[in-house]
């Protein structure tokens, strides 16, 4: 009976770890005092000393648009927090790149106004046909300052591009999309009651 249960968790791991088809990336940081106010089309982008906060969700293995060291691809459950509220910013864009491009990944929403991470490649495989990877990913700032950080429309002299804050030490956290967890306590659960209808 061990040896039974034991199969039927491995089995259950597989088939959850097989049905995790969504990774939800999230950072988290504040800004410094000096930071400007700016905004996108109405809504709020950076604030001084403010929190900030975003997440959103890419599939597993997403339908891509690759270029040049990196693909673009489509997302989902997005949002960006600023001291603890939704902005209701949204971005044109979220491309990740390979480590020969300074990997991880920018989200850009619109020609000016982007936030730019760099440091380990977040997918496995080639650009236009990735898989994405889970894990914490540290952004180790090797783009500098022209790829890496808040970019913004500089507010006293707009088309001047300004980059306000480094990203460097960010931690960028892809997990399992939360509908899993969800079917991993269930499968957990599971297993429990079957050891201890055997041990009744």
């Amino acid at each position: 009976m061990r040896s039974l249960i034991f199969t039927l968790a491995a089995g259950l791991g597989l088939t959850i770890a097989a049905m995790a088809n969504t990774v939800h990336y999230s950072a988290s940081g504040s800004f410094d005092s000096s930071v400007p106010a700016t905004f996108v089309g109405g809504s709020a982008f950076t604030l001084p000393t403010a929190t900030w906060a975003f997440g959103f969700d890419v599939d597993v293995n997403p339908l891509v648009f690759p270029g040049p060291g990196g693909f673009d691809t489509e997302f989902s459950n997005w949002s960006y927090l600023l001291d603890g509220v939704d902005t209701g910013l949204i971005p044109t864009d979220i491309i990740f790149f390979c480590a020969c491009s300074d990997g991880m990944f920018n989200i850009a929403f619109d020609f000016n106004d982007l936030i730019g991470f760099t440091g380990p490649e977040m997918f496995t495989g080639f650009v236009d046909s990735p898989t994405m990877s889970f894990g914490t990913f540290t952004d180790d700032n090797t783009g500098g300052l022209f790829e890496d950080g808040f970019f913004v429309d500089d507010p006293d002299n707009p088309g001047n591009v300004l980059n306000v804050q480094s990203n460097a030490g960010v931690v960028v956290l892809a997990t399992p999309e939360p509908s899993t967890w969800g079917m991993l306590i269930a499968g957990g659960l599971a297993l429990a009651v079957l050891r201890r209808r055997r041990l009744a």
